[in-house]
């Protein structure tokens, strides 16, 4: 039996567990749950309580969001109790005691129930990306790229995004970074683009591994979500071909690279760390809104220098075609490293 396709997979039935996947299936995607056996699904400790000083409000907020976990106490709860009424009202705290084995029980049958869920038993193996982004939100990414087990292989377009914290991403978590390349090893297939954020990503996702870019131009695709920076290269660039930035979200490169095809920032701001050649060899050139293909017409264009010193003679702004006029505008933010002469020479390139 092949395994199920979904839109989302959550690892893990426990408390967060459940309520990712009854959320994401009302908001209409299609969600495989793995856990080791059906035993686990919403097992409670030996002190089966919810609610309480500190996540009475929290219940009552995922209740508030057509969450499970009130529904649930409501149904198997065996004690109901409001804490601290000797004290004032702002203290005051609802707590229910369950019926453990009930509650799981419950829980299992309206997650079973659900036909957008698939409940899947036993250990997670590999993971194959196509079209879209794993979401780290407990810890920082560092399975090897493959087909095997606890590995991730992508087939198409796809990344990472970061929740709760800055979360890393090291393919194959070695002490130095190892070097992958577009369609080699698992790795995103050229023509493809590898993801970065999402547009409900909290904060920044730190990609480590260096990316040699082959004789190709290849593409990076940073959604725009609520953090200030989306995403941040830590490792550097390699290779004869070009690095194209797509996406409205921001893409900091934080150290040096090597690359000789340059940078084309398609859509969204770029923002160059003060290091040496954070540009990639003297070569190559720095294209902004350059391509009519890459480029669409209401595109914004921002890059930030925080730094150094850039060889002018580098830079191409906009394709010389009356299509260009009707692009977004073009913001070009320098750093400590520049002057005002240095600014004037530079727009009026």
């Amino acid at each position: 039996m092949s395994p199920p396709h979904a839109d989302v997979i959550v690892i893990g039935a426990g408390h967060a567990g459940i309520e990712a996947a009854w959320a994401a299936s009302r908001l209409g995607a299609s969600v495989v749950v793995c856990t080791l056996s059906p035993e686990t699904i919403g097992q409670m400790p030996c002190n089966p309580a919810i609610g309480g000083t500190a996540k009475g409000h929290l219940v009552r907020e995922i209740d508030a969001l057509g969450g499970l976990m009130g529904q649930a106490i409501d149904a198997t709860g065996i004690q109901f109790r409001l804490l601290n009424r000797s004290r004032g009202p702002a203290v005051w705290s609802p707590r229910a005691q369950a019926d453990k084995q009930r509650y799981a029980a419950w829980v299992r049958a309206v997650l079973e129930r659900e036909p957008s869920i698939a409940l899947v038993y036993g250990h997670v193996s590999a993971l194959i990306v196509e079209g879209g982004v794993i979401g780290l939100g407990a810890g920082d990414f560092s399975r090897s790229l493959g087909s095997g087990a606890s590995q991730v292989q992508f087939t198409g377009s796809g990344g990472f995004a970061a929740y709760g914290a800055d979360r890393t991403v090291n393919l194959g978590g070695a002490a130095i970074p190892d070097t992958l390349r577009y369609g080699n090893s698992g790795f995103v297939p050229d023509g493809s683009s590898l993801v970065l954020g999402s547009g409900d990503a909290t904060h920044k996702l730190i990609f480590a591994n260096p990316i040699d870019l082959s004789a190709f131009s290849q593409a990076i695709r940073v959604n725009n979500g609520p953090a200030a920076v989306e995403a941040e290269l830590t490792g550097a660039l390699s290779g004869l071909g070009r690095m194209i930035k797509f996406g409205l979200g921001t893409l900091r490169l934080g150290v040096s690279n090597a690359q000789a095809g340059g940078i084309e920032i398609a859509e969204g701001r770029l923002i160059a760390a003060n290091v040496a050649n954070v540009f990639g060899t003297s070569a190559g050139a720095i294209r902004l809104g350059t391509s009519l293909t890459n480029t669409t017409s209401r595109a914004a264009l921002d890059l930030q220098v925080e730094g150094g010193a850039i060889l002018f003679e580098q830079f191409e702004v906009r394709a010389a075609t009356a299509r260009a006029v009707e692009q977004g505008p073009v913001l070009l933010t320098l750093g400590e490293g520049f002057d005002l002469e240095d600014l004037q020479i530079l727009l009026a390139h």
